[in-house]
């Protein structure tokens, strides 16, 4: 019982941060989703109560105590700090990166003393209280207080599970805001239950499942039709190389001449668009738009099953001949992308390693494979003659020194003062941003030195003119623009999170051209399908974006999700899915409703689901 009573405060703090109940059928729901918690607290005590009548295992009860207590303690600390609880994932990420999240290793340390110190404490007050006085007259309440709970919790479980089967978005809308929470979404009993009486749980804002047996088979239609192409339209000279440069959490304000004065340069001779969002303002969304030219939500339709879904422009490369190298700093195989975006790039030709090892390996990569062999410390030697290989090239490099903790060498220290701490806006997140900030362009600084030596590097090699090249982050990043206390990205949707710089060079482009219209990450890859491989078919067809030389002159509406939460942004207005939050883009101020909201929401309600099997076609 204690620790249910511990554990309340922490889940109405949490739904404290959710929009207000505003039927009986959300307040109900919210006190199941209560007892979700209450039936497992209480479950785990009576399946521990052995051991505890043992002096060697007693201390066991009290170990799953602090373990949870813990959790809790630190889950609060993630959802203020970036509006998303801990789970598995963040976990991983946490162990293979937890510099890249801001954690300073001191803070770590830290709190692994503090944890230890609780843990101590907790085994003494445990000590104090044991000898067993009193269990059977405590183990009666709870028996019949795990017994509601059950009831509880078998409630909960056909509400969220006839919620989620009709798309009753007023009432899963809560899921988000609560800790380590699994309820059940889909099995047969609420299948057939909905099925047989629909008037228990009408179809709310989304498409309601299919009743057990009439589901789809597969998780997507992608593409929805076979392609075709006619790689000739696309230029007499051959087919063209075609090179993504990607930086890390690259946001809008910092490209210029001071920061990133080679990137600069170069897109004075190419197509600069000045009012570009991502797909995502986490990585793995913002990568996946960039290469599938499709909204993010279908990746969670394809995470378990990318060997049957892969890129159609990675794919259309391949068919056409195409040898695809990838240099990438960030591991991307651990989210499926290695095998959605890039599932025939031979072993050999993937590259994982730091930004200045990859840009080195991709310099010996321009040369053919004997010179390789030769190359000297920069990995290639000018000195030698020049062989270009017969297949056209795809090469994909994505640069992460730009990611927390900012890292670059000392010789491009350019901007000062930098943090004497890093993560110090962890602890005081209304803090003076200028020395992150001077962090983080040092870093873009150090990155645009070697995107400066691989455009060199094509121009040395006479492949400059003939390439196309893109230019752009996977996502924004963050230092308290708004004046809300948010740093980094992944937690909200404002352009300081998702408006990244896009520039792209057209084969024999000279003359340099600004765009203004809006345009997005799911633009590129149709751009690219039609005017680099000639693909005929109706971009419809395999994408969500547009040919960024035909973007229409009036407002756009896009898909935008993070790690855990998804986002319609109309014109210049971000409406939150989860949070039924309304603000600007700019700025994150607050926006009243409009008429012509409502259309636009249900278009991109039903756009977001195209390519997912079960959804209107």
């Amino acid at each position: 019982m204690l620790v249910t009573l511990v554990t309340l405060p922490f889940l109405l703090f949490f739904l404290y941060q959710a929009p207000r109940p505003e039927s009986f059928g959300q307040w109900l729901y919210l006190a199941s989703a209560l007892a979700y918690y209450t039936f497992g607290l209480l479950l785990l005590p009576l399946v521990l109560f052995p051991l505890a009548l043992t002096r060697p295992t007693g201390f066991l009860p009290v170990f799953f105590f602090w373990a949870w207590l813990l959790f809790l303690i630190v889950d609060t600390f993630v959802f203020v700090s970036y509006t998303y609880h801990i789970d598995l994932e963040v976990l991983l990420m946490v162990a293979a990166d937890f510099h890249g999240l801001g954690i300073p290793l001191e803070i770590l340390i830290l709190f692994g003393l503090l944890a230890g110190g609780l843990l101590v404490v907790l085994l003494l007050v445990h000590r104090r209280l044991e000898g067993g006085k009193g269990t059977r007259r405590r183990f009666t309440p709870a028996l019949a207080a795990l017994t509601l709970s059950a009831v509880l919790f078998g409630l909960n479980s056909l509400i969220h599970g006839g919620a989620a089967a009709n798309g009753r978005e007023d009432l899963i809308l809560y899921d988000s805001f609560l800790p380590f929470y699994r309820p059940f979404t889909r099995h047969s009993a609420v299948l057939e239950l909905t099925h047989r009486f629909p008037g228990l749980f009408p179809t709310g804002g989304g498409q309601a499942l299919e009743a057990r047996g009439q589901g789809p088979s597969k998780p997507a239609r992608y593409p929805l039709k076979p392609l075709e192409f006619r790689p000739e339209k696309a230029g007499s000279s051959g087919p063209n190389p075609i090179l993504f440069i990607v930086l890390e959490s690259w946001q809008f304000a910092a490209m210029n001449p001071e920061i990133t004065p080679n990137i600069w340069t170069f897109s004075q001779s190419a197509d600069r668009f000045t009012n570009h969002l991502s797909s995502g303002v986490g990585t793995i969304q913002g990568l996946f738009g960039l290469m599938y030219g499709i909204h993010p939500p279908l990746y969670d339709a394809l995470l378990h099953v990318p060997e049957s879904y892969p890129s159609v422009f990675t794919e259309a490369l391949n068919d056409q001949g195409y040898e695809a190298r990838v240099f990438t700093g960030s591991d991307i195989g651990r989210h499926r992308l290695r095998t959605l975006f890039f599932s025939k790039v031979k072993p050999e030709n993937y590259h994982t390693a730091a930004d200045a090892v990859l840009v080195e390996r991709f310099l010996a990569s321009l040369a053919s494979p004997a010179e390789a062999d030769r190359a000297g410390p920069n990995g290639r030697n000018p000195t030698e003659p020049l062989v270009q290989t017969a297949r056209p090239r795809f090469d994909f490099i994505f640069l992460v020194s730009s990611h927390t903790p900012y890292s670059h060498p000392p010789e491009f220290a350019r901007f000062q003062p930098t943090p004497e701490i890093r993560g110090g806006y962890i602890f005081d997140r209304d803090t003076d941003p200028k020395p992150y900030l001077n962090a983080y362009r040092n870093s873009l600084y150090y990155l645009d030195s070697l995107v400066g030596s691989i455009l060199a590097a094509l121009r040395e090699r006479g492949l400059y003119d003939r390439t196309w090249i893109v230019v752009t982050g996977d996502h924004a990043e963050e230092f308290n623009e708004n004046g809300r206390g948010h740093w980094g990205h992944g937690n909200n949707f404002s352009r300081w999170q998702t408006a990244t710089p896009l520039v792209v060079k057209r084969p024999g482009q000279t003359q340099g051209r600004i765009v203004e219209k809006r345009s997005f990450h799911q633009d590129v890859v149709p751009t690219l399908m039609e005017e680099a491989l000639g693909c005929l078919t109706d971009h419809r067809a395999y994408a969500d974006g547009i040919n960024l030389y035909r973007l229409p002159a009036g407002e756009r509406a896009t898909v935008v999700s993070s790690y855990f939460d998804t986002a319609y942004i109309v014109g210049d207005t971000v409406l939150e899915k989860l949070r039924r939050k309304r603000y600007s883009l700019t700025d994150m101020s607050p926006l009243p409703k409009t008429a012509a909201e409502k259309l636009w929401l249900r278009a991109m309600l039903k756009e977001e689901r195209r390519f997912i099997s079960g959804a209107p076609k």
